[in-house]
């Protein structure tokens, strides 16, 4: 299985949150999409064998929306932070994430 982080453009409201996330479930090998309106973008959970990244990209593209990109994303799954600080994981930070620049709970 491959998580991919997608930073997403053009979503507006909860309809366009909700277009993207049917049009990624909707492809075949993804098992899971987390979409965030907030930060534009979105996480994928899908396997490479099934689907590539370019089908991923394809898929919010069809939907009507910009897509840049398909980069791996990381996760805190098993506690604690990049570079094991533990103290560095912002509160409720998601399953699976990417962090624009520098920054953020990786440093």
């Amino acid at each position: 299985m491959q998580v991919g982080y997608l930073r997403v453009t053009g979503m507006h409201c909860d309809h366009c949150v909700s277009n993207v996330t049917n049009a990624l479930k909707g492809l075949a090998g993804v098992s899971e999409a987390s979409v965030s309106l907030a930060a534009s973008d979105a996480i994928v959970r899908y396997d490479e064998r099934v689907s590539s990244s370019e089908q991923v990209k394809s898929a919010v593209r069809d939907a009507g929306y910009g897509v840049d990109g398909v980069e791996p994303a990381h996760s805190h799954r098993g506690g604690g932070a990049c570079g094991g600080n533990a103290n560095a994981a912002p509160e409720g930070s998601p399953p699976a994430h990417r962090h624009h620049g520098a920054g953020g709970c990786c440093g």
